[in-house]
């Protein structure tokens, strides 16, 4: 299951969105959450590391897309964001939030699902395979690629990866059969 965030203020803009993702479900039988907001400061402020891909409009009060997109990568580095806007001069900025595309308003079916066949191929593939760790400082999204080693300490798991350690409170023991399946050995 792909899970999806939608971020628009405009109410008929993120009901076209929604309703081009469910055709795009309901057609490609790929098994779709969508959680929708209605502003970025609410979606940044309740933000945790559970979405794959996220639709973003630049254009919103109070705290545009970009701005929210820059607060986000520095909780959230692996998830996939795809800006939706009417205003391209913003397209050489999102470079720097490492933004997977840029879609201009008017948005028709086709676009989306064209975009959706390559996220939904990359994540079929696993190209990008994430873990979520309950840290002790949050939730944490890890790349499986950017792990190291895993080592116990005590009554925790410490993740040692090319972005820092992580901790979390468990035993080894019970990552040991979902890794076990994603090339990791004891």
């Amino acid at each position: 299951m792909i899970r999806i965030a939608i971020v628009e203020d405009s109410k008929d803009d993120r009901k076209e969105l929604k309703s081009f993702l469910e055709r795009y479900e309901r057609e490609k039988k790929c098994a779709l959450k969508i959680t929708e907001f209605d502003s970025g400061i609410n979606f940044i402020e309740e933000y945790k590391p559970e979405f794959d891909l996220i639709f973003m409009d630049i254009s919103m009060p109070h705290m545009n897309g970009m701005d929210v997109a820059r607060k986000l990568r520095n909780k959230d580095t692996g998830v996939q964001l795809i800006f939706l806007t009417s205003l391209a001069k913003y397209a050489v900025e999102g470079y720097e939030v490492n933004a997977r595309m840029f879609l201009v308003k008017p948005v028709s079916y086709l676009r989306i699902s064209i975009e959706m066949d390559k996220i939904a191929t990359a994540y079929n593939s696993r190209l990008w395979e994430n873990l979520l760790l309950n840290t002790v400082e949050g939730m944490v999204r890890v790349n499986l690629g950017s792990i190291y080693y895993i080592q116990s300490d005590k009554h925790y798991v410490v993740f040692h990866t090319d972005m820092g350690d992580y901790r979390v409170r468990g035993k080894l023991s019970s990552f040991e059969s979902a890794l076990d399946e994603k090339h990791f050995a004891r």
